[in-house]
């Protein structure tokens, strides 16, 4: 485990300018929020501490988990050397291994960052937040070679991309299962209400620029 050390103070004081200033400039509450921080500070401090230092936590972890794998498309049977790689516990593959794309060719080092929303949310919706924050879903076999280098990662929490294949749409999804860690290829089914990824998903993305 990596060695981990406290904020300094000049980098909390760094927090506070930044949650000031951005208070000051949206206040982006409801009319009645005021009153209550007023009236029932007691009741609301503890928790709003407890929440502030969690999301603060959440953008860590995440940050801490950005790396930049090297991914070689023209590598014999790539897609199915990356799975024996992983030594995953459990799989199910809803597809053979050539037969999921590889989407690219050459060697290349992309920066896989992984996103979480921290809600339910269909595919579509997924899709239009990495869109707009400049990103899109990782290609499999990288996903595959983030697995590998961050191999308990997702023990810790699901994680997951969507492609494209035989014109549907399909997921990887890498988790923690009673067999260990588990590599899912299925059919995705998040595309109506009451079928979204839980909140706790992370979705690998990379630039899509």
């Amino acid at each position: 485990m990596a060695n981990r050390k406290p904020l300094s103070p000049s980098q909390i004081v760094k927090l506070q300018e930044m949650f000031g200033a951005s208070l000051r400039k949206a206040n982006p509450f409801s009319d009645e929020a005021g009153d209550l921080i007023e009236n029932r500070w007691d009741e609301l401090k503890d928790e709003l501490e407890v929440m502030s230092i969690a999301a603060i936590n959440c953008v860590l972890e995440r940050m801490r988990n950005t790396i930049v794998v090297e991914v070689d498309y023209d590598a014999p049977n790539a897609i199915a050397t990356a799975i024996s790689d992983g030594n995953f516990g459990g799989k199910y593959l809803g597809l053979k291994p050539d037969e999921i794309p590889l989407f690219g060719s050459g060697q290349a080092t992309p920066e896989v960052k992984e996103v979480c929303l921290g809600r339910r949310a269909l595919t579509s919706e997924v899709l239009a937040h990495l869109d707009e924050n400049g990103y899109k879903f990782a290609d499999p076999l990288t996903a595959l070679r983030y697995a590998i280098e961050l191999p308990d990662r997702q023990c810790q929490n699901p994680m997951a991309i969507v492609f494209k294949v035989y014109n549907q749409l399909w997921c990887l999804v890498l988790s923690d299962g009673s067999e260990g860690r588990h590599l899912g290829v299925h059919l995705d089914n998040h595309k109506h209400t009451g079928d979204e990824w839980g909140g706790y998903y992370g979705f690998l993305a990379v630039s899509k620029w």
